[in-house]
């Protein structure tokens, strides 16, 4: 098996959500994206670990459904009643035709995989190839909770095993058809950026406190143990393992960074941290076992060893709930002040790696955009809502305002030139279910807006920024 990622490719960062839940905390989301995997844990077997390296099982082929034809509309404003793939520059959809449970997009923008098993365990996995104009929606095989590698290459999914609903096995198929089930099992399986290693967990065991970290080699057709340890708590086991950009380390959960790479040994690493830009550097803001008070500006180099402090100083709070406090470029970093005073509102102050303020601004730090030309805050005095910076003269170039008590959600486009705003409408009736949401695109250079439609449910940003995966269930990542 050889992976067909181009070389020096990367990724763009790990795939995001948008909950319409309501939350102003992305704390919550993560707990969302990662419940689906919990649920993997749980049903699949505990296994042995082996510390050597050990062949993929006997490939086995799995008979394809008859293609599914596309469906796709051009009215921009109308009412997303399933899940539905949006493109974002003629607001072009295609229906999925149910709720899509869990979707994960090739890095290079060419393929998405969804899984609707979990409501139909008849469908499983569908694909669509998102390079053909006719937008083909491919029926695959039978699995759930899918990860797909860079380039489509390689796909990694669950599959229970026949006859047994209470277990199922991590499998991996190649885009050629060819499946192979990894020896030992796991979970959390995460594709690196250059889409060659996917780094999982060996299937969670109550009865030990060791844990085992693999690596399946999209290369040679491998798996290897990279790490060991005895856990002691503290970690979330729920949470994927988070690769470096480089994808030299992944973070898992036991606190450690481990490497696919022979000649680099797991090292502890502070579990709140961040990778910065395009570097095997972690950075966190970190007080004293408390969320209020000093703050230290934490850097660890996992190339060279180095780790460094750097005071804050009093009254400060680390930044950031989902999203990484730190600008694109690793320059610079948010942080948020005031929250611990009551009557004052927040604020958020710009900072260098020096710890010398560049800016501040009012309003709660929610994120960089990938470009590191804006920012976004939320709580500003004057826009009870979300408040969109520009960097380059600290001006407000947008507000987006709560409704009717309903939080406003917002992400940036992968590339940060567009934001994806999703605004809750009240209930028309005390019978009412659910919450409909209007999905809006904001050009962030022209401030244009487009209107996607209503549904219920999350979206989903592709890498490369030209589609939406508009959903009523989302429980993936």
């Amino acid at each position: 098996m050889r992976s067909r990622v181009p070389s020096g490719k990367r990724t763009a960062r790990p795939l995001s959500v948008a909950c319409l839940l309501g939350q102003p905390y992305k704390g919550v989301l993560q707990i969302l994206q990662v419940g689906m995997a919990v649920l993997a844990v749980l049903l699949m077997q505990a296994c042995s670990g082996n510390s050597e390296e050990s062949p993929l099982a006997s490939p086995v082929q799995s008979p394809l459904a008859p293609t599914a034809p596309a469906t796709a509309g051009n009215n921009p404003g109308e009412q997303l009643e399933s899940s539905a793939l949006v493109e974002v520059a003629s607001g072009r959809k295609l229906s999925l035709d149910a709720p899509l449970v869990y979707a994960s997009f090739a890095g290079d923008g060419s393929l998405l995989v969804y899984d609707t098993a979990r409501r139909n365990p008849s469908a499983g996995l569908f694909t669509v190839a998102l390079d053909d104009p006719n937008l083909p929606r491919t029926p695959l095989t039978h699995g759930t909770i899918p990860a797909v590698n860079y380039d489509g290459s390689f796909i990694a999914f669950y599959r229970e095993r026949p006859g047994d609903p209470n277990r199922a096995d991590l499998t991996v198929r190649e885009a050629r058809g060819t499946e192979v089930v990894l020896q030992p099992s796991g979970t959390l399986a995460a594709w690196s950026p250059d889409g060659r290693w996917l780094a999982f967990n060996q299937v969670f065991d109550a009865s030990t406190p060791e844990r085992i970290f693999f690596v399946f080699d999209a290369e040679t057709g491998t798996t290897r143990e990279v790490d060991r340890l005895v856990f002691e708590g503290g970690g979330d086991f729920r949470v994927p393992s988070e690769w470096s950009a480089t994808s030299d380390y992944f973070r898992h959960y036991g606190g450690r960074a481990a490497s696919p790479l022979r000649d680099h040994e797991a090292v502890e690493v502070t579990s709140h941290a961040w990778w910065v830009a395009n570097t095997n550097v972690r950075m966190a803001l970190v007080t004293d076992g408390s969320y209020f008070g000093p703050v230290r500006l934490h850097t660890q180099n996992l190339d060279s060893g180095v780790t460094t402090e750097l005071p804050l100083g009093d009254g400060l709070t680390g930044a950031g709930q989902g999203n990484s406090p730190f600008s694109p470029d690793g320059r610079s970093f948010a942080l948020v002040s005031n929250l611990a005073i009551p009557g004052i509102a927040a604020g958020t102050r710009i900072l260098n790696l020096q710890g010398q303020q560049i800016a501040k601004v009012a309003g709660e730090f929610e994120a960089w955009s990938a470009s590191g030309e804006f920012l976004m805050v939320r709580g500003a005095n004057a826009c009870p809502g979300l408040t969109i910076f520009r960097i380059s003269d600290w001006q407000t170039i947008h507000c987006l305002r709560d409704q009717q008590g309903a939080s406003v959600q917002a992400e940036f486009s992968p590339q940060g030139a567009q934001l994806v705003y999703l605004q809750p409408q009240p209930r028309t009736s005390p019978g009412q279910p659910v919450v409909k949401n209007v999905v809006s695109i904001l050009d962030l250079a022209s401030g244009q807006e487009q209107m996607i439609g209503e549904y219920v449910g999350c979206v989903q940003w592709s890498p490369d920024g030209r589609w939406l995966v508009a959903s009523t269930i989302c429980e993936g990542p």
